[in-house]
């Protein structure tokens, strides 16, 4: 029932009952600085997380929130965090502008900067199974015009390289269900899938938007699905994210993280500003719900109650 919510002005916002009520944990982060934006939040206990922004801040705390401590990370102080993952208490993983991806295994009292082989890349996105396997997604500053994934097998001792379609322009988020099967989401309603690791990603339209997608997740009990993004765009799928169809979102906003989950009640969220989709009746399931974050500071859980999805498309090959 513990979730966080962080975004621009300094904002942290902490729920202990599924999202029905929050309150600001602000003044206590911003102290530690005043000036930041938050982009990236992960908790991996309900009292031991991090979160990271602007200027190459990391802050964490061991009680929920109540305090925070500010970590440093040499070299990253004039450059954004994007996004940041705990796989244990001790060991985390965080990715941001100029080919940023760090790593503590210490809980953070010394993070150490990891060599992607890439260069110029601004990494928005990273995902991890185990403390292990891991991927990366970025695109190429200042044009992010040339995308590029890169993956860890070793906990980040080594990357390597995953070709993706040059039709891919950017991706903006990844996500993985387990070692081998993932998604990634990106510019122009692009979404590629993998069902070896990365080996190969099959490059295929979301066929539901053609609009910029910041976010997917997928809720691993049931199988639902949603990716949203630019002005009002989402989709959710049924079948594990081989079909999508369109969600009625609101026009003109803009959604930069959305987190399915199976139990609403129980829900969690993750990093972003806030507002969430409304849903049609094209694209509802009983019992599963979201929770989105956005633009303009606003924020809303939903949980759709029809009981029969509509027909699937054609599986994708």
């Amino acid at each position: 029932s513990q979730g966080w919510v962080v975004g621009e002005g300094g904002s942290v916002l902490n729920t202990a009952d599924g999202g029905f009520n929050w309150v600001s944990q602000g003044t206590a982060i911003s102290r530690l600085c005043p000036s930041c934006d938050w982009y990236g939040v992960s908790f991996y206990t309900p009292t031991v997380g991090w979160v990271v922004g602007s200027f190459g801040s990391i802050v964490a705390t061991k009680d929920g929130g109540v305090t925070w401590t500010s970590q440093y990370a040499p070299g990253v102080i004039a450059r954004t965090l994007w996004d940041v993952m705990a796989v244990s208490v001790t060991t985390v993983f965080a990715v941001g502008e100029q080919d940023t991806i760090l790593q503590t295994t210490d809980g953070g009292t010394s993070w150490t900067a990891l060599l992607s082989g890439t260069l110029e890349m601004d990494f928005k996105s990273l995902y991890f199974v185990d403390d292990a396997t891991g991927w990366a997604v970025g695109v190429q500053e200042p044009t992010e015009d040339v995308t590029v994934i890169v993956h860890t097998s070793n906990g980040g001792r080594s990357w390597q390289h995953q070709r993706v379609s040059p039709a891919i322009r950017s991706l903006y988020d990844v996500l993985f269900m387990n070692r081998t099967h993932g998604f990634a989401a990106g510019a122009g309603g692009s979404m590629i899938r993998t069902l070896d690791g990365g080996v190969t990603w099959a490059h295929y339209p979301s066929r539901c938007t053609s609009n910029d997608l910041y976010t997917i997740s997928m809720d691993p009990i049931s199988s639902v699905g949603f990716v949203a993004g630019q002005a009002g765009g989402a989709c959710s799928s049924l079948d594990g994210g081989r079909t999508w169809v369109s969600l009625l979102g609101v026009a003109g906003w803009t959604y930069l993280d959305v987190h399915a989950v199976a139990e609403f009640s129980k829900g969690e969220v993750t990093a972003g500003d806030v507002r969430s989709m409304q849903d049609d009746s094209t694209a509802c399931w009983e019992g599963v719900g979201f929770l989105a974050v956005g633009a303009q500071g606003l924020m809303q859980s939903y949980r759709c109650s029809a009981p029969s999805p509509p027909p699937p498309e054609p599986p994708l090959p």
